[in-house]
């Protein structure tokens, strides 16, 4: 179960039977069934516009206006963080992420060994700071 309020008047959340729920009027609306592959484990959202939800077994939802679609990450996935409309990092249970970028996910990179990642948070885009169920911190700044 996740929550993301990107405004004060904007909020999804998605829970662990696989319904997304959002309020943007302030009442929240009855939930929509999306994921039949276990379950949301977060959702991220950059804007009223755009959300991103991962369930951890390799499946995601996005929101893109008021449209969800679902697809495969390539990974479980597990946190998931989108600083820019259109623009996610994923991090999963075997020490992986994956960026999300004009659509479509890209490969897995290894970085942090065979560790399963607990937190992330991207503040901008190329900018996130991870840690793992070992306490361990990673960061990454692009210098581009």
């Amino acid at each position: 179960t996740s929550i993301s309020c990107p405004t004060t008047k904007f909020c999804a959340a998605v829970d662990s039977s696989g319904n997304a729920f959002i309020d943007s009027s302030g009442t929240w609306d009855s939930g929509t069934q999306l994921d039949t592959n276990g379950g949301f484990s977060q959702v991220s959202c950059s804007s009223s516009s755009f959300c991103m939800a991962v369930d951890g077994n390799g499946g995601y939802s996005a929101l893109s206006g008021s449209h969800w679609t679902q697809g495969s990450v390539g990974t479980s996935a597990v946190k998931v963080s989108c600083p820019a409309n259109g623009y996610c990092v994923a991090v999963d249970t075997s020490g992986g992420f994956s960026t999300y970028q004009n659509g479509n996910w890209s490969p897995v990179v290894k970085i942090d060994g065979n560790n399963t990642f607990s937190a992330l948070s991207c503040p901008a885009v190329a900018t996130c700071v991870g840690a793992d169920a070992n306490n361990n911190v990673l960061s990454y700044a692009s210098t581009s």
